[in-house]
C-alpha cells in the first residue's frame, strides 16, 4: 500500500545515546523500545596492537582496491543495519572509501536521529586516526531518504587524507565493530552497463507471505532491457478457486528494483492497469489476470538485480553475458524465501481430488483404458470402461478435468457429488469453441488414495455419455449422431450442407465448421438438452468470463429426430431443412448474442434468415386475434418465446411476430442497422455484465 500503515509498516524503537552529549540519539521504528548503547566509539573495544614497523606505501595514485568487509552493530537498536567497506580508491593526498549502510532484513523501517559519516574515524598501523574531509549528501545521516527499504543499502563515499602510518587500516564508526583492511587487491572493473539491450524472457513466480494474498501470484514474463530503462512485464494473478477483491491501494508505485550494490530504484512509468491498483477493476475473477508493465531506470550496477514488491517474495536476476536472464525467488535481502505455508487439510483434499482428475483426464486422451480404471472405485470400473471406449471413437484432441469453482470437497475421507468441469475440443472444429459439461463426482479415501465412487450428469451430458456415438464429417460440419439414425446420415449431411450456403449467401459471417448433434429418439434429445420432447431442435451455447470480456464456447445445435417423424403429417416436407438453417443461424450470431438479449429480437433474426418472411405469412399474423395482445416490451421481459405455452400453439405465433418484425425492421433501416443493434448487446463491457449474472459460466439455449 502507498502509506506506511500498509504493507510497507515501519518499526517502532527509541534508542537512547549513551554518553557522548554532542551526537543526537539513534533509533529505528519497530514495534519495542530497545536502548542502544553510547554513540561514540566504544570504549571496551581496544585499539589493535601497533605493528613493529609500519610498511611503506606502495600505492599509486588512481588504484582502486577491494575491500569487501561488513561489520554489524554492537547496539540492538542497529542490529538490522550493517556496515560495508565495498573498495578504496587512492586519489592525489586522499584515501577514498566506498561505504554502504545496508538493510540486512526484508522489513522496511527508518533510522531516526543518531550520527552520519561525518562520524566515522579511519586509523593507520600507527595509531593515527583521520576525521572525513569529505562526507557526500547520501551519508549525512545513517537512512537513506524515506528510510531503508527491504535489502536496500544507503551508498557514497568518505574522503580521508592519506594515511602516513601504513597499513593495515582499520574504520572506526560509533556503534560498530571496527573493520580492518589493507590495499592489497586490485579491484577488477568490469563494464558500467554489463546487461545487452533487448528482451530477456523471465517466467519467474513469486508468492505473497501475507495471509490475505496468499492466492495472489505475482508473474513475470519478460525484462525488456533498453537504453536508459528496463521495462517489466508482469501480472498479478488469481490462482484462487473463488474472486478475489482488494481492499486498500495497493498499486504499482509499490515496486523497488534494487541493483547489485544496494541501490533501490522507484517506477518511472507504470501502465494503466496498474497504476490505482494490482487488482482488476472489480477484483479478480477466479484464474484471472491484470497484466501490465513498471518502468524503472537502468541501473549502473545491473549484473544483479532484484525486484522487491511489499509482502511478495523478491525475484532476483542474474545476467550470465551469453543473453541469458536467470531468475530465482529469493528474499528481498538476497536470502531463502519466506516458507511455503503448509496448507490446511480442506487445502490438502482438494489438491488430492485435482490430482486424481488431472491423471484421469491424461489417461483417457491417451485412451488408457486401464491407467482410467485405476482411477475409479471397482464398483463402477465397467461402466466408466463403456463410457470411455465410446469416447475413444470420437476426434478429441483436447481433454481436461477440474474441480468447479464453486467446488468445496472438505476435508473427510469422503466427499459426495462435489461439482466437476469437463472440457474438451474437438478435431475440425474452432479451436476457441471449447466444449464445457457440468458434472457431479463423489469421491472416497481408500488407503491414502483417492478414487471416484460415483458419476452424475443430470444436465446437458456428453453425447457419449448416454449411448453409442455413430460420426459423420462434411465439409462444414461434424455431425454425432446413434447407430439406429444412420441410415439418415446422407440426408443429414445434405441439410446441413444446404443450411450453410444458405446463409453465406445471405452474407452472415460463419466458422469453417460446426458440430451438430441428431438424435433417433426424443427420449434422448430431453436427456441431452433439458427441453421438452416437442422441441424440433435446440442451439446452444454457454457464457464465460475470461477476464475483461465474455466468451461463448460449446456453440453446437441438437436436432430431434423423433419429433419430426412423430409429426410428419402436420409438417411442412422440408421443416427439418429449415430448423436446421434456423439453429445454424443462432450459432452464427453467438458471439453477439447475450442471455439478456431480447428472446423476440434473438428467435426473429433465425426466423428472418431461415423462412420466407412478408407476404402471406405477414398477412396470417396481421390476422391473428393474438396481434392485439402482442407487445414487444412483453417479449423483451420473457426469457424464451412461449415459455408458458405447453401446447406450442402460443410459440409458433410469438414465432412469426418475431419474425415479421425483424423483416420490418431490415426493410425500415437497412439489414446493417439491425444487425448494429442485434450486436450492441453484446457491447456491453463485461464487468457491467458480471454483478448482474453468474460468476462462472452460464448456458445460452436457443430454440
Amino acid at each position: 500500500m502507498k502509506n506506511c500503515s500498509g504493507l510497507l509498516c515501519m518499526l517502532a524503537v527509541v534508542a537512547l545515546t549513551g554518553c557522548a552529549p554532542n551526537n543526537p540519539p539513534v533509533g529505528i521504528v519497530q514495534p519495542t523500545t530497545v536502548a542502544a548503547t553510547n554513540t561514540a566509539p566504544s570504549a571496551a573495544t581496544p585499539p589493535p596492537a601497533p605493528p613493529t614497523a609500519a610498511p611503506e606505501a606502495t600505492v599509486q595514485a588512481g588504484q582502486e582496491f577491494a575491500i569487501d568487509q561488513r561489520a554489524t552493530s554492537t547496539a540492538d537498536a542497529l542490529a538490522q543495519v550493517a556496515l560495508e567497506v565495498r573498495s578504496a580508491r587512492i586519489d592525489p593526498g586522499v584515501l577514498v572509501l566506498r561505504v554502504a549502510f545496508v538493510n540486512i532484513t526484508d522489513e522496511s523501517f527508518q533510522v531516526l536521529g543518531g550520527v552520519g559519516g561525518a562520524a566515522a574515524r579511519l586509523r593507520d598501523a600507527a595509531g593515527t586516526e583521520y576525521e572525513p574531509i569529505e562526507v557526500p549528501p547520501s551519508l549525512q545521516a545513517i537512512s537513506p531518504e524515506g528510510g531503508f527499504s527491504p535489502g536496500t543499502a544507503n551508498l557514497g563515499e568518505l574522503t580521508f587524507d592519506m594515511p602516513a602510518g601504513g597499513e593495515p587500516y582499520e574504520l572506526r564508526f560509533p556503534q560498530y565493530s571496527p573493520i580492518t583492511f589493507q590495499l592489497d587487491t586490485p579491484l577488477a572493473r568490469v563494464a558500467e552497463r554489463p546487461i545487452a539491450p533487448g528482451s530477456y524472457s523471465l517466467e519467474g513466480v513469486v508468492r505473497s507471505q501475507q495471509e490475505a494474498l496468499r492466492t495472489i501470484e505475482l508473474r513475470f514474463s519478460e525484462l525488456n532491457v533498453q537504453d536508459d530503462t528496463l521495462v517489466f512485464d508482469l501480472a498479478f494473478a488469481n490462482v484462487g478457486r473463488q474472486g478475489f477483491s482488494l481492499l486498500g491501494s495497493l498499486a504499482g508505485d509499490a515496486a523497488r528494483l534494487i541493483d547489485a550494490e544496494g541501490q533501490s530504484y522507484e517506477p518511472t512509468e507504470i501502465s494503466a492497469s496498474l497504476a490505482d491498483s494490482i487488482a482488476p477493476p472489480d477484483g479478480w475473477q477466479p484464474q484471472q489476470e491484470n497484466a501490465g508493465q513498471i518502468t524503472f531506470p537502468r541501473p549502473e550496477s545491473g549484473e544483479r538485480l532484484r525486484f522487491v514488491f511489499p509482502s511478495f517474495d523478491t525475484l532476483t536476476i542474474e545476467f550470465d553475458g551469453q543473453g541469458q536472464a536467470v531468475a530465482s525467488v529469493t528474499s528481498a535481502s538476497g536470502g531463502a524465501p519466506a516458507p511455503t505455508v503448509q496448507p490446511s487439510a480442506e487445502e490438502q483434499t482438494y489438491a488430492a481430488i485435482e490430482a486424481l482428475l488431472a491423471k484421469q483426464a491424461a489417461a483417457t486422451l491417451a485412451g488408457d483404458i486401464d491407467a482410467v480404471g485405476a482411477t475409479f472405485d471397482p464398483s463402477i470400473q465397467q461402466e466408466q470402461a463403456t463410457i470411455l471406449q465410446r469416447l475413444t471413437s470420437l476426434p478429441v484432441i483436447s481433454y481436461t478435468l477440474r474441480l468447479a469453482p464453486d467446488a468445496a470437497p472438505g476435508s473427510g475421507s469422503t466427499a459426495t457429488r462435489v461439482p466437476v468441469e469437463l472440457r474438451y475440443t474437438l478435431r475440425g472444429i474452432n479451436p476457441e469453441n471449447q466444449f464445457h459439461h457440468d458434472l457431479d463426482y463423489s469421491f472416497a479415501e481408500r488407503n491414502g488414495e483417492w478414487l471416484i465412487t460415483n458419476t452424475y450428469a443430470d444436465q446437458n451430458p456428453p453425447f457419449w455419455w448416454l449411448d453409442d456415438v455413430v460420426v459423420r464429417e462434411t465439409p462444414h460440419f461434424l455431425i454425432f449422431t446413434r447407430p439406429d439414425a444412420q441410415a439418415e446420415l446422407a440426408e443429414l449431411e445434405q441439410e446441413t450442407e444446404q443450411a450453410y450456403a444458405t446463409l453465406q449467401a445471405r452474407g452472415l459471417a460463419l466458422e469453417d465448421r460446426y458440430l451438430a448433434y441428431f438424435t433417433a429418439t426424443r427420449a434422448d434429445f430431453t436427456k441431452l438438452t433439458g427441453r421438452g420432447e416437442r422441441y424440433l431442435g435446440l442451439a446452444l451455447s454457454r457464457y464465460e468470463f475470461a477476464g475483461d470480456a465474455i466468451v461463448t464456447t460449446s456453440r453446437a445445435f441438437y436436432i430431434n429426430g423423433a419429433s419430426f417423424e412423430d409429426n410428419s403429417e402436420r409438417l411442412a416436407p422440408d421443416e427439418r431443412q429449415t430448423t436446421i438453417t434456423h439453429e445454424l443461424v443462432h450459432l452464427a450470431l453467438s458471439a453477439d448474442t447475450r442471455p439478456f438479449s431480447p428472446p423476440w429480437l434473438v428467435e426473429g433474426a433465425a426466423v428472418f434468415y431461415s423462412e420466407e418472411t412478408g407476404g402471406e405469412t405477414r398477412q396470417r399474423v396481421a390476422q391473428d386475434d393474438r396481434l392485439a395482445a402482442a407487445s414487444l416490451e412483453a417479449l423483451t421481459r420473457a426469457g424464451a418465446l412461449g415459455e408458458h405455452d405447453p401446447t406450442g400453439q402460443q410459440a409458433g405465433f410469438e414465432y412469426a411476430f418475431s419474425g415479421e418484425t425483424l423483416a420490418y425492421l431490415v426493410e425500415r433501416f437497412g439489414e446493417p442497422a439491425v444487425l448494429a443493434f442485434y450486436r450492441d448487446y453484446a457491447a456491453i463491457p463485461a464487468q457491467e455484465v458480471r454483478d448482474q449474472l453468474p460468476q462462472f459460466g452460464g448456458g445460452i439455449l436457443a430454440d
